[in-house]
């Protein structure tokens, strides 16, 4: 009867720990189905976009969906790093500070560079034309450390 007794507590115990491993995983992951919604929201935005206006679409998506949205006109947002060989937006001053470039755009900043120079450390918003597919590879930039490019026609503080 005792070892009875010991099976239920050791049973209990365990769905006890699952679920409070449950719990506590849930409170550092949101739950990801209102994600994928927002995603197909995005994607539709993206198809009703023509040439000359650009798709407002989030950093993240552009880079997590980098083949869909080669070749589009956008707008987006990150954080401008502009230096000798490393000209980047990142999602953030943490991602970059990380030193990560595969997870952030290379800027091509052509007419754009004089006023941009001195954006660079800055929250801005950029409007150009998206690649990410390149060579095949995703690479882009200073010896193809980045995994996409943006070619800026403008840039706005945020």
């Amino acid at each position: 009867m005792l070892l009875d007794f010991t099976r239920y507590i050791a049973l209990a115990a365990a769905v006890l720990l699952i679920l409070l491993s449950w719990i506590l995983l849930q409170a550092h992951e949101p739950n990801t189905l209102p994600d994928l919604f927002a995603a197909e929201q995005r994607t539709l935005a993206f198809e009703s976009c023509d040439s000359d206006t650009p798709c407002v679409l989030e950093m993240k998506d552009l880079l997590r969906m980098a083949d869909v949205f080669d070749g589009t006109y956008v707008s987006t947002t990150g954080f401008l790093i502009l230096e000798f060989e490393g000209n980047g937006l990142y999602l953030s001053r943490a991602a970059y500070q990380s030193g990560n470039s595969r997870n952030a755009i290379w800027v091509n900043l052509k007419a754009a560079a004089d006023e941009a120079s001195q954006l660079s450390g800055t929250h801005v918003s950029l409007v150009g034309r998206f690649h990410g597919v390149g060579d095949g590879k995703g690479t882009y930039g200073h010896e193809g450390v980045f995994g996409a490019e943006i070619d800026v026609d403008s840039v706005t503080v945020r």
